[in-house]
C-alpha cells in the first residue's frame, strides 16, 4: 500500500483552497480536516512586523504565529492534533470568475503534537523503528536535517548491530539485504540523505520527502500485505462458480 503524495506536502498551504489530504496517524483510516484556528494563544490578535522598514502597517508586512486544530473526520476515530505555523497574507494574482488580484491568506506549518501519516507504515514495522519515523512527520516542516536524523536512526534500529552484522551502518544495510536489491537501493538512498544532514545539516525540505519516499517502498517491500483470505475467497468462489451469499457453509 502506498499513501505517499509529494503534492500534499508543499511547505505553505493556502487557506483559499483545499486543505491537504493528511492521513489520521491515529487510525490510519480517516483524513485530518481543520477545525479552527487560535492565533498567538491569546484572543487578541498579536501581529509581528516582517521587517523593520516598509509600509507602517501594510498586511503583507506582517505575519502571526497561529495553532490550527486539526481533527479527523472518521467517526469512529476523531482525533485531534495541533499544528503550529506561521500566517502571513501575501498578494496574488488569481482566478475568481475574471482574472482578480488581492490577498489570499498562506499557513507554513511547523510542529504537529500528533502528525499525521506521511508514509503508509506497515502493521509488522516493529514498534522502535514506527516511533522513529513518526517522530521524523512532526518536525519535518521546520526541521529536516532533524527528520532525516530520526530516519538515520530508524536505519539502525532497523539493523541493529548483531554477533554476525556488527559493521558500520552502510556496511550492514548491505549485509542484510545482499539478496533484495531493491530494497537496498532504497536504503542506502535514505541513509546518505541522513548523513548529509548529520554533517552539513542544510538538507532542503524535498530531500526528507525523498527519503520518506524511499522509505515507504522499502518498507512494502521487506513486509509485504498478507493478501491470501482475499485471494482465497475468490478462489472458493471460482470453485463453487456462485457468488460468497449463495454459497452454503
Amino acid at each position: 500500500m502506498r499513501i505517499f503524495d509529494r503534492e500534499q506536502w508543499g511547505k505553505t498551504i493556502c487557506f483559499d483552497s483545499d486543505f491537504p489530504y493528511w492521513v489520521c496517524g491515529e487510525c490510519n483510516k480517516g483524513s485530518l480536516h481543520k477545525k479552527d484556528k487560535l492565533i498567538a494563544e491569546s484572543a487578541e490578535i498579536k501581529w509581528l512586523r516582517r521587517a523593520d522598514e516598509g509600509p507602517g502597517l501594510d498586511v503583507d508586512n506582517y505575519y502571526a504565529h497561529m495553532i490550527i486544530k486539526l481533527e479527523c473526520n472518521n467517526p469512529n476515530c476523531l482525533s485531534e492534533s495541533l499544528l503550529s505555523g506561521v500566517f502571513t497574507n501575501e498578494h496574488r494574482d488569481y482566478y475568481i470568475g475574471n482574472h482578480d488580484q488581492g490577498y489570499l491568506a498562506f499557513f507554513s506549518p511547523l510542529f504537529f503534537t500528533i502528525p499525521p501519516q506521511v508514509i503508509f507504515i506497515p502493521e509488522d514495522t516493529p514498534n522502535d523503528q514506527k516511533e522513529m519515523i513518526q517522530q521524523s512527520f512532526k518536525i519535518f516542516f521546520d526541521d529536516p536535517n532533524s527528520a532525516a536524523n530520526k530516519l538515520r536512526i530508524f536505519l539502525e534500529k532497523l539493523v541493529p548491530k548483531t554477533d554476525d552484522n556488527k559493521g558500520k551502518l552502510h556496511s550492514r544495510l548491505e549485509k542484510e539485504f545482499k539478496d533484495s536489491s531493491d530494497i537496498l537501493k532504497l536504503l542506502l538512498a535514505s541513509k546518505w540523505i541522513g548523513n548529509d544532514a548529520s554533517h552539513e545539516a542544510d538538507i532542503t525540505h524535498e530531500d526528507i520527502l525523498d527519503s520518506y519516499e524511499f522509505i515507504e517502498l522499502a518498507l512494502g517491500k521487506l513486509y509485504p500485505e498478507d493478501h491470501s483470505s482475499t485471494l482465497n475467497k475468490a478462489g472458493t468462489i471460482n470453485t463453487h462458480k456462485k457468488s460468497s451469499s449463495k454459497i452454503k457453509s
